[in-house]
Parts: structure tokens; C-alpha cells; sequence
């Protein structure tokens, strides 16, 4: 992974910082000893510049004594340094017992950069501890602005009147990229004014060509190999007629969606491995000839390499410009619970990715549907792909526009009014 453009933060999280001279102990009498077990934030999760930062830690008595009750537990909260916040509660507080502490001051106005963030319970020196000199504890806290990037996309699905917005109204909300299903049964005279009307206001456009992009239905995921033989064929030759007509008239092209979910019965876009392997490296070279645009393999999902590198293999290499992934039910940031069945951290699964394929990654899809967590979990990702991992993974394609498409996954409700995700998104990425 790459490191934040500031380069070394100078602190690692986790260190314990200040002293503040010798043990103290009065005489005859068993005393707490105050210490930052946890830090955190109270909102946001993952700051981004400008935006209003409060405070949190958890403080733990790890002493014999007892905190009494009414008591004053302070916390002062700073910021390379310097304090920029205070939080309190009240004993009592018994030994071995943890509680959390808010911020009751005001709160931080994150400036862009990398910043050391410390919590210091007992700043004021109320509480007589055993141990005076392990009452702090910091970590690295690097801001990121986000605004002047191109990361900034949406899913839109045009023959469903709610995922057809116009491309003011695009903008008006800050996004940069739309992805757009090419569907055989709408056909070039309903996507060309679409895309075009897109494109000419300054919209990019990644035209996704998949199972709906064939007259034919595609095989089962399991379907015998002559099926896929002859399939592969006529999936070429769609996406050749598309090339040609659409040439360097669309921003990237993305080859098929989710092709490792391999189902029975219901949703099956899945693809064999080996035959999406040959899909991929048709699907280029008849791109190629018509367009300099890069090309994504689509939409992986399941967050396991081996089907990739299996499709890879199959193919002989990888002849994408990218890898487009779908990191549902992945967490951002780390450890952050986003879903009911959280498969790991989003962090780990980028990793997996370009270290398995050495390639950018696109996050062609993600969401999540707790309401409750939506907008929060919608600036996480955003953080993570334009902070942390700037440069690889470029683009972010929130899925989607509106509940009309699909319910509760949109920016919009499905009466077209604007949810809390709308706003933070907008905030985000800033109206152009």
C-alpha cells in the first residue's frame, strides 16, 4: 500500500506518551491508576478537511483504589500538541472498571495533513493515582481533502426513469463518473443522447457491457463448456460492434459484472473462471482497435484472488488496464462494523488484490443497507480510496442513485427526495 503524501507521521499509534513525574501513592491509602485504553472519534469516523471533529476515548482504572462518586474525570484532547478539546464524566469509577468519555468542548475543525492525536485523562491533576506517568495516549490521525479528486461516481441505470438523472443534477451532487449497463433491448438510439448529453457536460462515462449486452441469454454458471465455447463468441462480437460504434466516445469500458458469483437458481452472473479469463482477453482486443480508453474487468465481488488469477492463468495475462471490484460487507476503516455480516476489513481486501494483480482497482459497486450507517459508511470508503490508497483505486461508484433502482441503496428515496448520504456525498465531492 502507499503511504499518505506527507510522508513518516513521526508517531505510531498506540504510544504512550507523557510523563509526569514519580509514582505517587498517599500514605495508608489504595488509589486508582488512570489510563487511555481506547481513542477515538465521536463523528466522523474518518475526518476529511473542514469537516467538525469530536472526541472520544474510552479510560479504564487499571488501579486497586476507587474513583468516588461525583468525582470529576477529565479528559483533554490534542491535536500535535496542543489542546484543542475536553470531555468529562463523573465517578464513581471501581477498579478494573472502563468507562467512555465524550467531548463537552468544542470541537476541531480538521485542517488537510498529518496530525497526532492524544487523549490525556486527569489532565488537571484531581485524581491522586498510584501511577501518574501513563495517563495519555496517542495516534496518527492524517486528514485528507477529497474535493479535488476524480474518485466521485455514481451507479445510474437510464431505462428506469429513477436512475436517469440529468447531467446538471449530476453535478449539482458532485459526480464525476457514471456507470451505465449497456442493455441490447434499449439499443444505440436510446444510450447515444444519454451518453453523449454526459459526456458533453463533463461527466465520464464507464459503459459496463455484460449479459445484458447480448441478444442471446448467457449460459448457467455451470453450464457444460460447449455453451460457454460458443457464448464467449457471441459475447466478442457484441462487444466488437460496440467498440465501433462507441470508439473513444466513452471514458472506460467495463467487462462484465460479478462474474464470480456462481448461483442455482435466482442472480447468476457468474462466469467460469477459465472462460471469463478468455472473455477478458477477447473483450480487449476487440476494444482495442477502436478505443485508448481504459478497460476495467469487472466487478468482482467475493474478495477471493484465486478466481482472478485463475481466469489469468487461463488467458495466459491480464490485458486490463484495471480490476474493478465490488467490496460489499467489507469494513472501512478497520474494524469498523458497516454491516450485519462484515467479511473483513476493505483495507486487507485491496491489499489482496494489488498485491495478487498489481493493477489500479476500481470500486465499480458499494454500499451498505444499514440506513442507520449509510452516510458514514459512504465517507469511510471515500477516505480509504482517495487517502490511503490515492492513486489505486481511482475511481468510487457508490451504488446508487436512487431507491427507485434499488431499495435503500440510493442518495435519493424513491420519491426522489434527497437522503442524509445525498448530503455527505455532496459535501464531499462539492458541487462543479
Amino acid at each position: 500500500m502507499s503511504a499518505p503524501r506527507w510522508g513518516a507521521l513521526g508517531m505510531t499509534a498506540g504510544l504512550l506518551l507523557i510523563c509526569e513525574g514519580s509514582t505517587a501513592r498517599a500514605a495508608g491509602k489504595t488509589l486508582p491508576d488512570l489510563v487511555v485504553s481506547s481513542i477515538g472519534f465521536t463523528s466522523p469516523v474518518s475526518p476529511v478537511a473542514g469537516q467538525s471533529v469530536t472526541f472520544s476515548c474510552v479510560v479504564k482504572n487499571a488501579g486497586k483504589g476507587n474513583v468516588a462518586s461525583g468525582e470529576v474525570i477529565g479528559v483533554g484532547y490534542l491535536i500535535d500538541g496542543v489542546q484543542v478539546s475536553w470531555g468529562t464524566v463523573y465517578g464513581p469509577l471501581r477498579g478494573g472498571q472502563s468507562i467512555t468519555v465524550g467531548t463537552n468542548g468544542g470541537a476541531w475543525g480538521a485542517p488537510e495533513g498529518p496530525h497526532t492525536f492524544t487523549a490525556v485523562v486527569d489532565d488537571v491533576k484531581r485524581i491522586a493515582e498510584s501511577n501518574e506517568a501513563n495517563n495519555a495516549l496517542a495516534k496518527a490521525l492524517p486528514v485528507y481533502a477529497l474535493a479535488d479528486k476524480g474518485l466521485f461516481g455514481i451507479n445510474l441505470d437510464p431505462p428506469n426513469p429513477a436512475g436517469n438523472p440529468s447531467a446538471s443534477a449530476l453535478k449539482a451532487a458532485g459526480v464525476r463518473w457514471v456507470r451505465l449497463e449497456w442493455k441490447a433491448a434499449q439499443g444505440y438510439s436510446f444510450y447515444d443522447p444519454i451518453i453523449a448529453a454526459y459526456r458533453a457536460a463533463g461527466v465520464n462515462v464507464l459503459l459496463l457491457v455484460d449479459y445484458a449486452s447480448t441478444g442471446p441469454s448467457k449460459p448457467a454458471c455451470l453450464a457444460p463448456t460447449a455453451a460457454w465455447t460458443t457464448y464467449r463468441g457471441t459475447f466478442t462480437s457484441a462487444v466488437s460492434q460496440l467498440a465501433a460504434h462507441y470508439g473513444d466516445g466513452v471514458d472506460a469500458w467495463e467487462i462484465w459484472n460479478e462474474p464470480d458469483i456462481c448461483a442455482t437458481t435466482g442472480y447468476d452472473p457468474g462466469v467460469p473462471a477459465a472462460h471469463f479469463g478468455l472473455m477478458l482477453r477477447d473483450a480487449v482486443d476487440a476494444i482495442r482497435p477502436f478505443s485508448t480508453r481504459p478497460i476495467v474487468s469487472g466487478g468482482i465481488k467475493t474478495g477471493d484472488t484465486s478466481y482472478l488469477a485463475s481466469a489469468r492463468s487461463a488467458a495466459g495475462a491480464l490485458t486490463v488496464d484495471a480490476v474493478g471490484v465490488h467490496p460489499y460487507e467489507q469494513r472501512a476503516p478497520d474494524g469498523w462494523t458497516s454491516t450485519p455480516s462484515d467479511q473483513g476489513d476493505m483495507s486487507a481486501y485491496f491489499d489482496a488484490y494489488l498485491g495478487a494483480f498489481g493493477l489500479p482497482l476500481w470500486v465499480t459497486e458499494v454500499n451498505t443497507n444499514l440506513l442507520d450507517r449509510q452516510t458514514e459508511y459512504l465517507q469511510n470508503v471515500l477516505v480509504l480510496a482517495g487517502g490511503r490508497y490515492e492513486g489505486q483505486v481511482p475511481v468510487v461508484l457508490w451504488f446508487c442513485w436512487s431507491d427507485g433502482m434499488v431499495t435503500p441503496f440510493g442518495l435519493l428515496d424513491t420519491s426522489g427526495m434527497q437522503k442524509p448520504a445525498y448530503n455527505r456525498y455532496q459535501q464531499l465531492a462539492t458541487p462543479w
